[in-house]
């Protein structure tokens, strides 16, 4: 499948999120335990509708989901306060 060949073995990923506030963050390590094919990005979809109020731009044959399970979780808020002005 398109997209695997770039994912080493045993397969690792990372994911960090920030929001409007630019000194909280969260992020989350795991390994993949299962790709599923996406193609009709029913997976992706509910993602982009919760997120964006459409579905997902992207459609592309090939398309997969990775399965993480979750090895490391953390969140991080530094004491700064956000004023840009």
């Amino acid at each position: 499948m398109e997209g695997q060949g770039h994912s080493p073995r045993p397969p690792r990923r990372s994911l960090g999120q920030r929001d409007g506030q630019p000194y909280r963050m969260a992020a989350i390590q795991g390994r993949v335990v299962e790709v599923r094919a996406d193609e009709d990005c029913r997976y992706m979809d509910p993602i982009a509708m919760k997120y964006t109020s459409a579905p997902f731009p992207v459609r592309s044959p090939g398309r997969v989901c990775f399965v993480i399970a979750v090895q490391r979780a953390a969140q991080r808020t530094l004491r700064f306060i956000h004023d840009p002005g």
